[in-house]
């Protein structure tokens, strides 16, 4: 998956929690998902991470390798929890963000989730990193994450605009087939 389709995948999350739990984390939270929905690919010299470093920040490390691991995910968020507080909804963000990465790269390809006890990786290879199905996925959780953002805010405006974002995802779904 690209880092923006990460990004939205971890916003969903939160998005979802909000309109669950009635409870907004605001823009800090979506920092902290966007930062730990990132983290993981920090192993590629090409992520969002390692472009700003300049660099990759772990060398001759295979790519969705170690960082892309349940216990890589334990080990960060234990971290978070530590640097920011166990019960600071700022951690939770970021560690949601970490996890969401891991199960957005499952339908893109393969993940050793739970490396090293069990060695084989898990995914099914369906979405092709930056075609068609990545992008229709990134668009549907957009929608999603606007109207449940508009339903908690607004909520009289809530279906005119998922009503003006299914137009726009009608209408760029009409360019898939050329694109497949």
């Amino acid at each position: 998956m690209l880092a923006r389709t990460h990004v939205w995948v971890a916003a969903g999350g939160l998005a979802a929690y909000g309109a669950v739990s009635g409870h907004s984390l605001g823009w800090a939270g979506w920092l902290a998902a966007t930062i730990g929905a990132l983290l993981p690919d920090v192993d590629h010299a090409q992520s969002t991470f390692s472009k700003s470093a300049g660099r990759g920040w772990a060398p001759g490390v295979r790519h969705r390798s170690g960082t892309h691991t349940l216990l890589a995910w334990v080990i960060v968020s234990a971290v978070a929890g530590m640097a920011l507080g166990f019960r600071n909804p700022l951690a939770w963000a970021f560690c949601w963000g970490y996890l969401s990465h891991l199960l957005a790269d499952l339908p893109s390809g393969k993940v050793p989730l739970l490396w090293p006890v069990v060695r084989r990786r898990f995914g099914l290879s369906l979405i092709r990193t930056g075609g068609p199905l990545e992008f229709l996925l990134r668009y549907t959780v957009i929608a999603v994450v606007i109207f449940l953002q508009a339903k908690s805010y607004f909520p009289s405006v809530a279906a005119p605009a998922l009503l003006a974002l299914s137009v726009v995802g009608i209408r760029a779904t009409r360019q898939l087939p050329k694109a497949l």
